[in-house]
């Protein structure tokens, strides 16, 4: 859900990449292209989001790397990366799942096709990079990560990344 552009687009994967933070990675390297397309080839300079608690694809040390990366390299000036608590929702995306959810009760959706046209705009996700193998070798150790429901990603007047919640950095620099 892009709150930006007030637009919710739901990127459909059939089971044909591993469901982990390369996925995520690539899906919001893709909103963040389109974003750019929509806004006349220009991103604003903080970036905010919200992902659940799961280390498997969101809270993990390839997820910190990566934001501090949107700061390193596509010169964002800030990023936040944010966590709700357990047990809490997430309501505007619910609420939009919601809405799908009753579009299911009142029509079939028998084939993919049927299901995408119940969405207000999605597209079949095709074609990732492996920003996981590429960015791996490139990680500090870190720890420490589980433990924060936030993190902020901005640079200091050295030009040196600055993660707000670790006080560390997540990419090596020499070798990126």
């Amino acid at each position: 859900m892009n709150h930006g552009l007030n637009r919710f687009t739901t990127y459909i994967d059939i089971y044909e990449y591993s469901h982990d933070s390369n996925l995520i990675m690539n899906t919001l390297l893709k909103e963040l292209h389109e974003s750019s397309v929509l806004m006349g080839s220009f991103l604003p300079e903080i970036l905010y989001m919200q992902a659940d608690n799961c280390f498997r694809e969101n809270k993990n040390r390839l997820m910190l790397a990566f934001c501090e990366l949107l700061v390193r390299k596509i010169y964002l000036k800030e990023v936040y990366l944010s966590f709700l608590p357990v047990g809490h929702t997430h309501e505007d995306i619910d609420a939009a799942f919601s809405k799908i959810s009753d579009k299911l009760r009142k029509n079939d959706a028998e084939k993919l096709t049927g299901f995408m046209h119940l969405l207000p705009s999605c597209e079949i996700t095709g074609g990732i990079y492996d920003i996981r193998g590429w960015l791996t070798p490139h990680i500090t150790p870190l720890s420490g990560q589980t433990s924060p429901l936030h993190f902020r990603f901005s640079v200091d007047e050295a030009k040196n990344i600055i993660n707000q919640s670790t006080k560390e950095p997540t990419i090596d620099l020499g070798s990126l």
